[in-house]
């Protein structure tokens, strides 16, 4: 009996690595040997600030699953000065930043050549600058992020992988020589282990887009907590602003837009909603989390069913949950008839490319609507919506699969449709231009915005 349990959950686990591998990026060569995408499993991130030397000392540990002989592939952007492999230390400069194939993205390898299987690394490095400020006696850090450009994700702080990929990630946040106790705003189960010492521990289908973690002063800020009752449970809502005016009014929008979005596309995926309200900018979204404007609220919280709920296996796979998060903020339009219009490319770029197409915003959300017209006999795009997120909800996926469903719901057929509007059949793919940040509908933070937000 135990040799029975024993052999189902090896099969088990196999077939869990395969699932996420299955929407990984091509391996390719990488001079003596092949890059190899990988499937993290847990990440151990520990990080000591310092407020008196103004350092940030992080140490993460990693097990991973690599399918096949190989340099492995993952991705963090500061410098690393410690490295263990498989519990052996080994030279950090192993870690070295690579190109993909084509060029169109940049990423680490460790060039040490790892047989398949399960290996563990641990890495140490400073924290950068990066949403890391020290002032007025505290530190001040957030796991900010974007979608829309390179290299903006988890990477930006901590060793993560691709999208395509969850994993269970636990932290440990210590703050050291501090004039004041923090709190830490987060999308996960947070712990108090001591003054300024804390443990998060985020649930296993969480991507490297999805981390919320935020450090503050809870003097500084207003923070309104409440409960939704939701179709399926009871959602602890926190809502948190410089101003109390800006907190207390963020409660109530979000509240209204919860029932709002639960309505339309079905019960709420995750266990609480913290949302960040800031008095300009953008926004951003996480699982469960978002850093907004007031006017970009109800957009970020539709990204918790789409982009965070559906989570996008890939840069080619983000134009999905713009396209929907815009067409919801226009009001679910529908259009009287369909009008030939250019073709447009929204996933036919390199499959190692890991930012959306701000083409998204417009593009995507006219095709959107097009497609609520095309389905509109067998309830339009809001019923398809909602029965997609209930089969897809926690899962990452790309655009094949929305295609494919979209093609079960319809009777006349849709390829035409995705072949020009979403794979850009017929137009010169190295030409489309993107539209700036400024006409995004909800652009990125700025730098300045993102300092400022941070104390």
């Amino acid at each position: 009996m135990r040799l029975f349990f024993s052999i189902l959950l090896v099969c088990s686990l196999s077939f869990s690595f395969a699932s996420d591998l299955e929407q990984a990026p091509q391996n390719f060569s990488l001079g003596n040997a092949p890059a190899v995408f990988v499937d993290f499993q847990t990440a151990q991130m520990d990080v000591v600030f310092d407020v008196s030397t103004r350092t940030a000392q992080s140490n993460v540990k990693v097990t991973f699953y690599q399918p096949a002989s190989g340099y492995p592939i993952f991705d963090l952007v500061p410098s690393v000065t410690g490295l263990k492999i498989d519990n052996k230390v080994v030279t950090a400069e192993l870690v070295q930043e690579v190109s993909s194939p084509d060029s169109s993205a940049r990423f680490r390898a460790i060039k040490k050549v790892l047989a398949a299987g399960h290996h563990t690394m641990e890495i140490s490095y400073q924290m950068n600058t990066k949403n890391l400020v020290f002032s007025g006696g505290g530190a001040h850090f957030g796991t900010f992020m974007s979608d829309l450009s390179r290299r903006t994700f988890l990477e930006q702080y901590f060793p993560t992988n691709f999208e395509y990929d969850q994993y269970q990630g636990n932290m440990t946040l210590k703050i050291d020589n501090a004039s004041y106790e923090h709190r830490v705003m987060c999308n996960g189960d947070l712990k108090s282990l001591g003054f300024n010492h804390f443990s998060i521990a985020f649930p296993d289908y969480f991507t490297t887009s999805t981390f919320y973690v935020h450090i503050v002063n809870p003097k500084q800020m207003t923070i309104v907590e409440d409960v939704y009752s939701g179709l399926n449970a009871e959602i602890p809502l926190t809502v948190y602003a410089k101003s109390s005016s800006l907190a207390q009014q963020g409660m109530t929008n979000l509240k209204k837009f919860m029932k709002e979005l639960e309505g339309t596309f079905g019960a709420y995926a995750h266990k609480s909603f913290v949302a960040y309200m800031t008095p300009g900018g953008g926004g951003m979204e996480h699982c469960g989390a978002t850093i907004t404007s007031q006017w970009a609220l109800g957009h970020e919280l539709t990204h918790s069913w789409f982009a965070r709920g559906i989570m996008s296996a890939n840069g080619n796979s983000g134009w999905m949950d713009e396209a929907i998060a815009s067409w919801r903020d226009a009001g679910y339009p529908r259009p009287n008839k369909l009008t030939s219009r250019s073709p447009v490319n929204l996933s036919a770029y390199s499959e190692y490319k890991r930012h959306t197409t701000r083409l998204a915003y417009s593009k995507g959300k006219t095709f959107i609507s097009e497609l609520d017209y095309l389905l509109k006999n067998e309830g339009g795009m809001r019923t398809q919506l909602k029965e997609f997120f209930a089969e897809n909800q926690r899962k990452p996926i790309n655009t094949s699969v929305f295609e494919r469903f979209l093609q079960s719901k319809s009777k006349q057929g849709l390829n035409s449709y995705f072949s020009r509007y979403v794979y850009g059949k017929g137009a010169d793919l190295t030409s489309q231009e993107e539209p700036s940040e400024t006409d995004s509908v909800c652009r990125p933070f700025s730098e300045e915005e993102l300092a400022d937000l941070l104390y």
